[in-house]
């Protein structure tokens, strides 16, 4: 009996896990760990076919193979077009199916059939896909574009990916934030309206609640840079302060940090590394022309002008140059108004991948984030990819058994790297980068990793936007000899057989998706599922709630008399 004890022991957490290699993907049981799946007899099969549709591994009836408990690891080719098809068993022995994956999309990661969290209720188990880094790559977050720089000189802009956060100044969210309902979360303001009238609750703790659903970043810019995060989601509301004037407050439902205080960081951060390069999207939800003008000018004269990336760049610059000048930030926003020649159009510049409606954690069983059912199909832009989940209105909570706070549903992902890992081989499989992958909680993700992983794989063959030609020279008219006596020559016009054609301009489609969530028409998506400051300080108990007009329908917490 102590021999089969030990064993199960060896079992449950001795058994090696062997990380998917380039042109590979693994299995890796673990349901054995996972109590409420024993319990149930709960269990895995799977399906697997080549690119023509050909079963290479079924059971020999031709039903799912049966991963049977003894926790392994089994690696196949990530064949193209292939297929990997996922069941479970339930208790009364029927098979029902999962989820169905392309086998090329699988490149380098490992599915871990394990649990997902203890949060989730319902959910014994999960399917968890991870990627795992190169022993080899070693970088300091806080300078990694400078190390890559200097080891692959030959970058461009459209080679790189940049990992970014999710409403960025979210982290300055405090006691003394407003509630603002314009560019809240879906279903967050009904739930804030919920919470108010709960007698039980002083005001300050009835705020504490609602930040947990409303903040997406627990770190400042600052420490979000030296964590190695390059592209910076902001969405900003005027101030409206007669003491604060030409300012804007980060918001997401409450007022976060300022929008001064996140630039003044910027500017530190690049004076201490003055060769990394920034992606900033600022997008207002009140969308004004004057508060964008007011906007455009607060940035160029903070940021310094000559330190922006001019637009007629296009996504293909080489980084070797960019270096030579002083620009080293891109600005990326829906322009409303004259926009500056620096700015860059989210439409014509930004690709957001649009994922599915955020589903219920009640109505489902493996509950993820599904961003790669329309893919974009045309090269000249950045792809932007929301990996983060987003709460639909049912899921909000304040049970400490459940999901609780955004930060607990997006644990629920457990590993970031490998999800990001696939859209990126999808995005591979049409020709494209990934560029940008918004995350929530930026500081705890891996996906750097996969980042640094993407951009050593073969370069995908660039499509910059066609660059000016000179005009025709116009040809000569040249005379054709005759023979005496000769009538009239001929004339006939001779192309300069120097001279160049000109090249058609691309055309690029002006369709703009979103982020799951938001429910104005930002350009963070129709999907980026849904995708703020202190006065003097980011710290999140101090700041002073600026005035706000009654136009703009902001309620300060401080004020409410419900109790």
């Amino acid at each position: 009996m102590f021999k089969s004890g030990l064993y199960l022991l060896i079992l449950l957490f001795a058994t090696p896990s062997f990380a998917a290699r380039d042109g590979q993907y693994c299995l890796d049981n673990k349901l054995l760990r996972v109590v409420g799946a024993v319990l149930h007899n709960v269990s895995v099969g799977v399906k697997i076919y080549n690119g023509k549709g050909e079963p290479v591994l079924t059971a020999p009836e031709g039903g799912p193979l049966h991963f049977n408990w003894t926790a392994a690891t089994s690696c196949y080719p990530a064949e193209k077009n292939g297929q990997l098809e996922l069941f479970y068993r339930d208790s009364e022995g029927e098979w029902a199916k999962m989820r169905t994956y392309r086998t090329d999309w699988l490149d380098g990661i490992d599915v871990i059939f394990h649990k997902e969290k203890k949060w989730v209720a319902g959910e014994g188990y999960g399917i968890n896909l991870k990627f795992t880094r190169d022993a080899e790559q070693d970088i300091n977050p806080e300078r990694w574009m400078t190390e890559l720089f200097a080891r692959q000189s030959d970058l461009h802009f459209r080679d790189l990916c940049l990992i970014g956060s999710h409403i960025t100044g979210s982290y300055g969210q405090g006691k003394k934030s407003l509630f603002i309902p314009k560019g809240a979360p879906a279903g967050f303001i009904p739930f804030q309206q919920w919470v108010k009238k709960q007698k039980t609750f002083f005001e300050r703790p009835k705020t504490y609640v609602l930040r947990q659903w409303a903040q997406t970043q627990d770190l400042t810019v600052e420490e979000q840079l030296q964590a190695g995060v390059r592209f910076l989601d902001m969405q900003l509301t005027p101030t409206f302060s007669p003491y604060a004037e030409d300012d804007y407050l980060s918001t997401f439902g409450m007022s976060g940090a300022r929008l001064s205080a996140m630039l003044a960081d910027i500017n530190a951060f690049l004076n201490t590394n003055p060769d990394e390069l920034l992606v900033l999207r600022v997008n207002l939800v009140t969308p004004k022309a004057l508060y964008f003008s007011d906007l455009y000018e607060l940035l160029e004269n903070t940021l310094q002008k000559e330190r922006l990336i001019s637009p007629d760049q296009g996504v293909d610059f080489s980084i070797a140059e960019i270096l030579e000048t002083q620009a080293r930030i891109i600005v990326i926003a829906d322009s409303l108004g004259e926009a500056p020649a620096w700015l860059w159009n989210s439409k014509d510049n930004l690709e957001i991948l649009a994922g599915k409606a955020p589903t219920p954690l009640n109505e489902t069983r493996l509950r993820r984030l599904d961003i790669t059912g329309n893919l974009p199909d045309q090269p000249g832009k950045l792809n932007l990819a929301p990996v983060y989940l987003e709460p639909a209105p049912e899921d909000y909570s304040t049970l400490p058994h459940k999901v609780n706070s955004r930060y607990a549903l997006n644990r629920t992902l457990l590993h970031t790297s490998g999800l990001t890992r696939y859209v990126a081989n999808a995005l591979r499989s049409q020709g494209l980068p990934l560029n940008l992958v918004n995350l929530e909680f930026a500081g705890e993700s891996d996906v750097l990793d996969v980042c640094l992983a993407e951009m050593k794989r073969p370069r995908l063959p660039g499509k910059p936007k066609a660059k000016p030609q000179p005009p025709p020279v116009e040809p000569e008219v040249t005379p054709e000899p005759a023979p005496e006596p000769a009538p009239e020559p001929e004339s006939s016009l001779q192309p300069n057989p120097t001279e160049e054609p000109v090249a058609e301009p691309l055309e690029e489609p002006v369709s703009e998706s979103r982020e799951p969530g938001q429910e104005n028409p930002e350009p963070e998506q129709s999907e980026s599922q849904p995708e703020e400051n202190a006065p003097a300080s980011t710290d999140a108990d101090e700041p002073q709630s600026p005035d706000v007009p009654e136009e703009d329908n902001l309620t300060d917490t401080d004020s409410d008399n419900d109790i």
